[in-house]
């Protein structure tokens, strides 16, 4: 008799305790995303953090922790290393690879790479990051939108083509975001392809163009 009341109160207390471990992360989620939509960075990594000692699969944890180092590395790269963002972000892909936003968060540490110390791989990084978020969400023009858009913005700083990218790979890739994001959305059609017609040579052109719209 008494060992069935004490096996019942034993479960009972595991399941309090249970429910009180998912409260408390709860509140840590929601305390690390306000911090970080706040842009308090330095308290979004603190909580962060925290929150990853008490679920070491919170890929949420790890996608704000890399974005947020990123941030910080700006005003203090001797503090916050980009190297441990990259950790944090593959941890984040690694327990979450078909969600697009941790591949678009890679792409962006990728860029940030290569442009504040011309990392070797730093640009194929940034394009294969891009397809990834595009892949994982094949029906979204939004990736492929930024990734044209950013894949120009490049044009006005080749940099890229002097640190030994591949040309080749950069005008196939604008081809690739153009096309696929003309197959979902019109919106910004004319614009996007005055933009191609008036940046680029004709033999550039013939490349992104390579596969038909």
């Amino acid at each position: 008799m008494f060992s069935r009341v004490y096996l019942v109160l034993f479960l009972l207390l595991m399941a309090l305790g249970l429910c009180l471990e998912i409260f408390q992360r709860e509140n840590l989620q929601m305390a690390m995303q306000k911090a970080f939509e706040k842009q308090d960075h330095e308290e979004a990594i603190q909580i962060a953090r925290h929150y990853l000692t008490k679920d070491q699969k919170a890929y949420l944890a790890y996608q704000i922790l890399a974005q947020s180092i990123m941030q910080k590395h700006l005003s203090e790269p001797q503090t916050y290393s980009l190297t441990e963002a990259r950790l944090n972000i593959d941890r984040a892909i690694q327990f979450n690879p078909h969600n697009p936003q941790v591949h678009r968060i890679s792409a962006q540490l990728y860029a940030l790479q290569a442009r504040l110390y011309n990392a070797v791989d730093g640009y194929g990084g940034y394009i294969k990051s891009m397809q990834n978020a595009c892949g994982a969400d094949p029906n979204n023009y939004f990736y492929y939108s930024v990734f044209f858009e950013e894949l120009v913005e490049w044009g006005s700083n080749m940099q890229f083509l002097r640190s030994g990218f591949s040309e080749e790979m950069w005008l196939k890739s604008i081809g690739f975001a153009l096309k696929n994001y003309l197959r979902l959305k019109d919106w910004y059609k004319d614009d996007y392809l005055q933009l191609v017609d008036v940046l680029f040579s004709s033999r550039q052109k013939q490349k992104i163009f390579a596969e038909p719209l």
